[in-house]
Order: C-alpha cells, then sequence, then structure tokens
C-alpha cells in the first residue's frame, strides 16, 4: 500500500511542475507582447525626419506645380475619393479641387472670369514639428497659404500631415486641419473670415489707388491704372495680403494687414508694387519669410513670366525691363523648415 502511495505521488509530481512551467512561460509572453507592440509601434528617429523630409518634397512638388509629384508621397488609400485632402494631386490640378479648398469658397463666376475650373496652388508653407503616435504614425505640423487663382480665393490652414513609415519612404495616410483665415472676392470687393463667423467686407477697388508708377518706366511717372476687378490674389505672411487688378493696366499691389490678427484693421494705405502692360497676373508665389514674393504673369506673345517683388523695399527685385513696363527675374521655389509652426 505504502509503495503504490509512492508511485502515486512520483506520477503526480511532473504534473504540478510543468503546470508551474506553464505559467512562467505564460507569465513571459504577457510580458514579451506589450514589448513586441512598443518595438511594432514606436518609429524610429530616422522615421521622424524622414517623415519630416517627405513633407517638404510633397509641400515643394505641390507649390512648383507638379501634382503627379506630389501625389507620389501619398498613399493608394489617402489618394482615393474620400481620402486626404490630396486627393486631387495624383491627376492634373484641375480635374478635381482638393477638399482642402472650404466649403462656401463662392463660385468661380461670381468671382469674376479666369479659367472655369480654378485649381488649388500652394502660394506658401512652413514645416514645423514631428511628433510619433501609438500607432507607428509620424504626425508633422505645417502651415499652408494656398490660393485659387482664377476665383480670387486665398486662405491659411494649420494641417497636420500623417505619415506612415515604409521600407521605401514615408507614404501620406491622413490629415486634418483648421482654417486660421480667409479672403476671396465678391464683385468689386474682398471678403475675408478668420476660424469662426461670417465672410466681412474688406477692401475695395475704389479703395484702390488711381494711379501707379510701373517698374522698367519713367521714374516718378505715374499712369492710371486699370480697376476692371480683382485678379489673383495670396496671403504674404504677416506683411498682409498680396492682390492683383483686372484690365488693360493691372495694378500689383500689397494691403498691409496683420494675418496674426485680422480683427484689427489695417491703418495704412495700399502699397503700389508695380503696373503691368500688355500682362496679365495669374498667381502668386510667396518665399518662407514672406519678405519676397514671385507673380507670375502672363504676356502678349503668350508665354509665361516671373516677377519677383521685395515686400519690403515695394518694388521688383530686378530694376532690368522687358518691352510692356515690368520687370524680370526669378527666386528658387520656396524651401522652408520652421521649427515649432503649427499646433
Amino acid at each position: 500500500m505504502a509503495e503504490d502511495a509512492r508511485r502515486a505521488g512520483h506520477r503526480r509530481g511532473p504534473v504540478p511542475r510543468a503546470l508551474a512551467a506553464l505559467a512562467w512561460l505564460g507569465l513571459a509572453a504577457g510580458l514579451a507582447l506589450p514589448l513586441a507592440g512598443l518595438q511594432r509601434h514606436a518609429p524610429p528617429v530616422a522615421a521622424t525626419a524622414q517623415a519630416v523630409a517627405a513633407t517638404g518634397g510633397l509641400l515643394g512638388a505641390w507649390q512648383e506645380g507638379s501634382p503627379a509629384a506630389a501625389g507620389a508621397w501619398v498613399a493608394p488609400a489617402a489618394a482615393a475619393p474620400g481620402g486626404a485632402w490630396l486627393a486631387g494631386l495624383a491627376g492634373h490640378p484641375a480635374e478635381r479641387v482638393p477638399p482642402l479648398a472650404p466649403p462656401g469658397t463662392p463660385p468661380v463666376g461670381e468671382a469674376g472670369g479666369g479659367d472655369p475650373t480654378p485649381a488649388v496652388a500652394l502660394t506658401g508653407y512652413a514645416i514645423g514639428t514631428a511628433r510619433p503616435d501609438a500607432a507607428g504614425r509620424i504626425h508633422v505640423a505645417t502651415v499652408l497659404d494656398v490660393a485659387i487663382p482664377a476665383a480670387g480665393y486665398a486662405g491659411r490652414f494649420v494641417q497636420d500631415l500623417v505619415w506612415r513609415p515604409t521600407l521605401a519612404h514615408p507614404r501620406l495616410v491622413a490629415a486634418s486641419g483648421r482654417r486660421v483665415v480667409e479672403v476671396t472676392v465678391r464683385g468689386h470687393r474682398l471678403l475675408w473670415r478668420g476660424p469662426a463667423g461670417p465672410w466681412q467686407p474688406g477692401l475695395g477697388l475704389a479703395d484702390l489707388p488711381r494711379h501707379g508708377s510701373p517698374a522698367g518706366g519713367p521714374p516718378e511717372v505715374p499712369v492710371e491704372v486699370s480697376r476692371d476687378g480683382f485678379g489673383p490674389v495670396a496671403l504674404a505672411g504677416s506683411r498682409g495680403i498680396l492682390l492683383t487688378t483686372r484690365g488693360p493696366r493691372p495694378l500689383v499691389a500689397l494691403w498691409p494687414w496683420s494675418l496674426d490678427d485680422p480683427e484689427v484693421r489695417p491703418a495704412g494705405r495700399v502699397v503700389v508694387l508695380d503696373v503691368l502692360y500688355h500682362a496679365r497676373p495669374l498667381g502668386w508665389r510667396v518665399e518662407a519669410q514672406g519678405d519676397r514674393a514671385v507673380l507670375t504673369v502672363a504676356v502678349e506673345d503668350g508665354s509665361r513670366v516671373e516677377v519677383p517683388y521685395d515686400l519690403d523695399r515695394g518694388r521688383p527685385v530686378s530694376d532690368a525691363a522687358i518691352p510692356g513696363g515690368h520687370a524680370l527675374g526669378r527666386v528658387s521655389p520656396l524651401r522652408s523648415t520652421v521649427p515649432g509652426t503649427g499646433g
């Protein structure tokens, strides 16, 4: 009997030891899973730097007018209808306006003339801080100034661009943001609105100077400018709003206005930058600091010329003139990285 008991105890002994071993293995596996999850979700520092560089590549391509190059950074799911606001960049920008152009923007016909299918242009941008999230994605804060030149529209948005690292390069998978300020043309007046609230009246054609001195012409010899309507507008950082008019002698001007506090109306007069002859303003591009802007114009032979303006001096960068009375010149497309911008 005693021998049978000892044999039974010998048979039962390995079972508790096996259960204990399994318990330790389960505990170790339970601890390992969160650690593995952290390793899987936490992107390396290099991935964060790559996401910032990818943001610069995407926005730079958009600003240069290369939607196909910009769309190459976007994940297929984000480029599909209903995806990220860059959905329209994979094809020609006139085919589908990205949702970044906010609802309620006036129709082109109401804004006055131009291409019946407006395209959203990126006139300026700044890249801010980057942060990873628990899902392994990287959020890059940006400030974007956009315009619809044919509709006389300009807006500033704070955007959170969401990137997912891949073996090849990061891909944009989502975006979200908020409006800072918008300016648009309604008839013979500019309207504006901030983050909340309705459109409010701004500058009118009647408020613009009647005369201005064209670059390349005789100094201090003003000519009568055209005020048939507003042309393309753009935001110029803290300096205000860049504007143009339509007609035989379009006015190129700066309306000084601090976009950091738009409720405070500008007290200064409109600064005349130029008067164009036989040229039609097409759209603006603004450098990161907002001290230099480039206006693309169409001249009589159908070609396009980029005219850079020094906003501090209130004049074109180059005094060299071509027949027609406007200055020539080029500046490099914007490449900006501004730490801490956005939120």
